[in-house]
């Protein structure tokens, strides 16, 4: 299954990606160590402010 993805930056510019779901957790991880100050909403929900 894909997900959607989209990193929101802080001045609103923003990122979509399409991530296979075997990819999805190094994904978030990824987003949360390497994009500090970006939210990141997976399939429309806010995982990480």
């Amino acid at each position: 299954m894909n997900h959607v993805t989209i990193g929101v930056y802080s001045n609103g510019e923003y990122k979509v990606n399409v991530v296979q779901g075997n990819h999805l957790q190094d994904h978030i991880e990824y987003n949360q160590t390497m994009r500090p100050g970006r939210a990141l909403f997976v399939d429309g929900k806010c995982i990480h402010q």
